[in-house]
């Protein structure tokens, strides 16, 4: 993130990072095992490589990924409800049983974020907590 940070700001170029949460990860370990949510896991990675193209795609850990990508005025939201959908559609899991395991996702951007690698991140996790709260709170 750092390097891609220096060669954005030298190309005079915004840098965007998506911090993505697998709500339902949880959910589909306790109810059909980790291999289950194993599984789920290596879907959302291959959706995520497949909706971002080149850009870059990170697993942070557990049911957290990152994508850094330079957005543009057309695509910057717009990759965001493009990985939303992909990540809506139903999982099948190895025991023929589907499983849905949406997504909270946050975005920051240079534009809007000055400082470096961590205070970028950390707004995409911050703008993702939002995200998360407004949809439980929503659901209840």
């Amino acid at each position: 993130l750092d390097a891609e940070l220096a060669r954005t700001e030298r190309a005079g170029v915004p840098l965007a990072v998506a911090y993505i949460d697998l709500d339902g990860l949880k959910q589909v370990n306790d109810t059909h095992g980790h291999d289950a949510g194993d599984h789920v896991l290596c879907e959302s990675a291959r959706r995520l490589v497949e909706v971002v193209g080149a850009d870059v795609v990170a697993r942070l850990g557990g049911d957290e990924f990152a994508i850094v990508y330079e957005p543009d005025e057309a695509s910057s939201t717009g990759l965001v409800d493009r990985i939303d959908a992909a990540l809506a559609q139903p999982f099948a899991i190895p025991t023929g049983v589907s499983v849905s395991c949406a997504a909270s996702i946050g975005y920051a951007d240079t534009t809007t974020v000055t400082g470096g690698a961590a205070e970028l991140v950390a707004a995409a996790d911050g703008a993702m907590y939002r995200v998360k709260r407004a949809r439980r709170a929503a659901a209840s």
